[in-house]
């Protein structure tokens, strides 16, 4: 399912205020009218520029400029570097040296090019996890756009109740329906719903800044129309063949990989021990890691199968929630029926139109939280157990 920013995250945070019936009196008033302007000031809230084009921005246009960009992945590029330098010094010093240098060198020199070479040999393990987090932290980074740009939808249109029922408030009570207080409840309203949906805009801001800066761009502000394939398909998995995928997991997960290769040249630093106290040491630290692999394999099996567990358990929600979107619509179809037959007023149908939003919202919010929780069952590297 393709999503071009619509979606659901803050919407507790951000609409709180907004949405909840409080009687509110003048002092109180006063003091969101205070918290507006403190808000505004401290953080120049730009005015919406509707009319502005964004940068179309698809996820895969995202993730190479993430991947180009991080310091991680350079950084591991550069020590693999220099540990092939050093190794090739280190042979050059030993080839270039007299039998007898050769023969004093060898021990020392051949440890250190063994060290080498397990760090060079974990290099394709750890590159694997940092692209496996990068991408993670991507589609978290695109999730809370999509879904804090929703809440802005829903809370301007809160917003847009408020003030209508604003409108009809100050009717009444110039016609002395109403009371004084009764019409500062109202106001008062208005200017909650308000001050969210600013809060969203700069939650939305917040996200832009994240996303830019895990890419490497300079202009941290700049906003894009984002185009993301969201997989909401049902887990491929049956239960029966958990067991096998578990079994495969286990062998192909990178940060078990790690921790066997460290058992392994662990077991090969036995072989340089000058003495017995060395070799014992050196034992002792194979050991360990061997029981640290057992504890990690344990740990890594247990958070695959409660991932999974949890996949089902959020695939029963969005059936629910798809449910409820049903629902909302029928709700709505039959209050434009109704204002239509002159039964209600506009207002109903906007109440109705909000919880069409709201249904949607919650569909897609877990729509991204299953797309998340697939890519770590996938990549299991990811789930708790690392042993890296």
């Amino acid at each position: 399912m393709k999503y071009a920013n619509a979606g659901k995250r803050a919407l507790a945070l951000a609409l709180c205020l907004g949405m909840m019936p409080t009687a509110v009196y003048a002092a109180d008033q006063t003091e969101v009218n205070k918290q507006i302007v403190t808000i505004q000031s401290a953080y120049e809230i730009p005015v919406q520029q509707q009319n502005v084009p964004k940068e179309r921005l698809t996820y895969n246009d995202a993730l190479k400029r993430a991947r180009e960009s991080s310091n991680d992945l350079v950084s591991l590029q550069k020590n693999a570097e220099v540990a092939d330098e050093n190794r090739q010094s280190l042979l050059n010093q030993f080839y270039n040296a007299s039998d007898n240098q050769q023969y004093e060198l060898s021990g020392s020199i051949w440890k250190a090019i063994e060290g080498l070479d397990f760090s060079n040999s974990l290099v394709e393990y750890q590159e694997g996890i940092y692209e496996n987090a990068l991408e993670l932290t991507l589609k978290s980074y695109f999730a809370a756009i999509v879904n804090d740009t929703a809440s802005l939808e829903l809370a301007e249109k809160n917003l847009e109740i408020q003030q209508e029922l604003l409108e009809q408030g100050q009717k009444k009570y110039e016609l002395g329906v109403i009371s004084q207080r009764e019409l500062n409840d109202l106001e008062s309203a208005v200017t909650k719903a308000d001050l969210s949906a600013q809060m969203v805009r700069l939650l939305i801001e917040q996200d832009y800044m994240n996303l830019n800066r895990l890419m490497g761009e300079d202009d941290l502000s700049q906003q894009y129309e984002l185009e993301y394939e969201l997989d909401v398909d049902p887990i491929e998995v049956p239960y029966g063949e958990l067991d096998d995928y578990v079994e495969s997991a286990l062998r192909s997960d990178y940060s078990l990989k790690i921790s066997k290769e460290t058992i392994q040249y662990n077991k090969d630093q036995e072989f340089y021990g000058a003495d017995v106290t060395e070799t014992r040491t050196a034992q002792n630290t194979t050991e360990q890691s061997e029981r640290d692999y057992e504890a990690a394999v344990a740990d890594k099996e247990l958070a695959i199968r409660k991932a999974y567990l949890s996949i089902l358990q959020l695939e029963s929600s969005m059936d629910t929630a798809r449910q409820s979107l049903a629902d909302a619509e029928r709700t709505l179809e039959t209050a434009k029926l109704n204002l239509a037959a002159g039964n209600v007023t506009p207002i109903t149908v906007t109440q109705a139109e909000l919880a069409v939003t709201q249904a949607q919202n919650a569909l897609t919010e877990m729509e991204f939280n299953h797309d998340m929780l697939l890519y770590q069952f996938d990549h299991t590297s990811l789930l708790g157990g690392s042993a890296s």
